[in-house]
């Protein structure tokens, strides 16, 4: 004859180290019972490396034109310069390995 486990009910949780203690003394199997499929679709993102801080001075009148390009596609100068940093960097390392 099979036994089977009595339904147990998740308990309410005051806050998430409530649940954490209770999760790390109880088994998960125990509750399957009391819980339901949900379908969700999950994006996972790479964690970027965080970024340095660089300091540089620029010619005033380079400064003006790269705002202003950067206005004309409304983002920031700052991000302007980085993509187009990037953009150069990775042109010359394809054209160091060709």
């Amino acid at each position: 004859m099979r036994r089977t486990k009595a339904r147990k009910e998740i308990p309410p949780f005051g806050g998430e180290q409530e649940e954490f203690d209770f999760w790390s003394v109880h088994d998960s199997t125990d509750y399957f019972e009391s819980t339901q499929q949900v379908e969700e679709k999950l994006q996972f993102t790479r964690r970027r490396p965080p970024k340095k801080r660089v300091t540089m001075l620029l010619d005033p009148r380079l400064k003006s034109k790269l705002q202003k390009i950067a206005s004309e596609k409304g983002i920031p100068y700052q991000t302007l310069i980085q993509i187009w940093l990037r953009e150069r960097v990775n042109e010359e390392i394809k054209r160091k390995l060709a």
